[in-house]
């Protein structure tokens, strides 16, 4: 969402506010209305939100702890075996030569 440039509507639950930022959170149906219905849109400034908060390199690592974790619970056994972690390719969008192209 946020990512692509999609103007980001969120629902205010618990903890909602350490994690996104406070315009974009409503608590009632008034106020969804009147954020999505608002001419207030920001593309570029929702992206690079997500990139200073939530970088592709930390999110890759964090699946392949994940996937290595469900190899291990697959295989039924204790000690994960070292796992190569992933890496973006430079031609990827959100590869290091689209960081560089972008800024």
């Amino acid at each position: 969402g946020m990512s692509c440039g999609l103007k980001p509507v969120i629902h205010h639950f618990p903890g909602a506010e350490a994690m996104l930022p406070r315009p974009q959170l409503f608590t009632i149906a008034e106020q969804f209305c009147e954020q999505v219905l608002s001419a207030d849109y920001r593309p570029p400034q929702y992206r690079r939100f997500v990139e200073q908060r939530y970088p592709i390199e930390g999110q890759w690592q964090q699946v392949n702890e994940i996937l290595s974790h469900l190899e291990v619970e697959i295989d039924g056994t204790n000690a994960p075996e070292a796992v190569s972690p992933i890496t973006v390719p430079t031609d990827h969008p959100g590869g290091p030569a689209a960081a560089e192209s972008e800024g």
